[in-house]
């Protein structure tokens, strides 16, 4: 930053809804007669700051998309059913059956024709625990670093500043069959920046052990990573700004293959149209562009039609299949780039003809004039919602945040996708809270009839900078102990 003091910046992507799933909290006590200042987010209900700083240092996570969980082959001999009783008001107790094995419940899905069971490391008593309220005491990265270790939440990336401007980063949480002691850590790289974006971030004998499938493509960890080594003097200010970020330089080459394409074979008014259309486009996934909404419509298709057709056994067998590669990006656009004969659709005489097929397949119902007018934010619209609109469609407008079009995507440091999303933003710098930045979706209240319901939520949706620390009390609520 401008003073040399760390800043740390975290908006954890998750479905957006009414309430939010965080409270924002300020807590303030005292232990051993030491004051004790923390704020950020938490859970209502819950004893404890998710994320946040204690003025001394402050603490985000995002997740890590390790393995934590195995999918074994059973005997359904060895099986056994477990009944819960599931409580109805008025009426009678619904008996739930759950067969299960030793490692867990068995799963609806076969895996070859075999029943099979799912053992996954949160069912075990030993992988959750209070721990993280160690942090609120913990005054510098490394007493944060030696504490996380006992720390038991779903497995997460722990990233943590402190006030002296050291930062680090590691793993927290229980993963089967290793030592906290053993996860990796970085501490005060030498470029002065660490990033976490859900990508990937073990190689080696970890990523054998406890890598996952489904880290999400890279693109966002570069441009963030870009954005932190492009900074001189950073301010909260330019931290918000990289994550409202829309530019999208993972469509670039789409971009690019489909105007080879159109320019060698667009023979109708409606493919010449989008050529112009695709040439036009400036590079950001922006709620006005056209063009960004039919590249990313173009990669899904030739992606999905080039998986089908790789994949099928597999998808004979398990229809989802697809679903749990969260990155088929560089398979897909290397074959899509060279053309492999032998991978070529047999109705086709050439990839090029199957492309333009998609293409025209894409605006099959789109009239010529309106090819310009689909814009990315008819799609890409806030589906922010209360669980009662869904039950009482006339009361959507009164629950219901406004369903506007949005900028951003997945593939952006601005993760938006109508009911996805940053379920916050923090920017802060342990010891100066004042300059600090917060953003939350929707308002700290609830109840529609509040003036705090909807509070805050215009600041999220346009970026504004608004303060990470609370104002003036306007309400006091004092809870006193029952007298015996």
């Amino acid at each position: 930053s401008k003073d040399g003091k760390a800043l740390l910046a975290c908006d954890m992507h998750l479905e957006l809804a009414i309430p939010n799933i965080w409270y924002r909290a300020a807590f303030h006590y005292q232990e051993n007669k030491e004051d004790v200042h923390i704020f950020g987010v938490t859970i209502p209900g819950a004893p404890l700051m998710i994320i946040g700083s204690n003025t001394h240092i402050a603490w985000g996570f995002t997740n890590a998309h390790l393995n934590t969980s195995s999918i074994i082959v059973v005997d359904p001999t060895s099986t056994q059913t477990v009944v819960e009783m599931i409580l109805v008001k008025d009426k009678a107790p619904f008996a739930f059956e759950i067969k299960e094995s030793a490692w867990g419940p068995i799963l609806p899905q076969t895996f070859f024709g075999n029943r099979v069971s799912l053992s996954w490391i949160a069912h075990s008593p030993e992988a959750l625990n209070l721990q993280l309220l160690q942090l609120e005491k913990v005054k510098d990265v490394q007493s944060a670093l030696n504490a996380s270790k006992a720390i038991k939440v779903p497995v997460l990336n722990f990233l943590v500043a402190d006030r002296n401007s050291n930062i680090a980063w590691t793993l927290i949480g229980a993963i089967p069959n290793q030592n906290p002691d053993d996860y990796p850590v970085v501490l005060n790289p030498i470029d002065h920046a660490i990033w976490s974006a859900n990508n990937r971030t073990l190689g080696g004998e970890w990523l054998s052990g406890a890598g996952g499938e489904s880290y999400l493509n890279g693109i966002r960890a570069y441009q963030i990573q870009q954005g932190l080594l492009n900074f001189r003097e950073a301010a909260p200010k330019d931290m918000l700004a990289l994550q409202m970020e829309i530019k999208a330089p993972f469509f670039e080459r789409w971009q690019r293959l489909l105007i080879e394409i159109l320019q060698s074979g667009a023979n109708s008014q409606k493919q010449q149209e989008l050529l112009s259309v695709i040439q036009a486009w400036n590079g950001r996934s922006a709620k006005e562009s056209a063009a960004y909404y039919w590249i990313r419509l173009f990669r899904e298709r030739i992606s999905t039609a080039i998986l089908e057709r790789v994949l099928a056994p597999c998808l004979d067998e398990c229809h989802d299949f697809l679903a749990y590669f969260q990155d088929f990006e560089e398979p897909a656009w290397l074959i899509a780039q060279h053309q492999p004969s032998y991978l070529a659709d047999p109705k086709h005489n050439s990839w090029n003809e199957e492309f333009l097929s998609h293409i025209d397949r894409m605006m099959m119902s789109i009239e010529l004039a309106e090819i310009k007018n689909q814009i990315w934010g008819n799609q890409n619209r806030l589906a922010m919602n209360h669980p009662f609109s869904s039950a009482f469609p006339g009361l959507g407008y009164l629950l219901d945040m406004p369903s506007i079009p949005m900028s951003g995507d997945y593939y952006v440091p601005k993760v938006v996708y109508c009911n996805d999303g940053a379920s916050q933003r923090m920017v802060v710098s342990p010891g100066n809270e004042s300059e600090g930045i917060f953003h939350m979706p929707g308002g700290q209240s609830s109840h529609f009839l509040s003036s705090f319901f909807r509070a805050g939520h215009e600041a999220w949706v346009k970026g504004e900078a608004t303060p990470f620390l609370p104002g003036k009390p306007v309400h006091k609520l004092t809870f006193q102990p029952a007298r015996k």
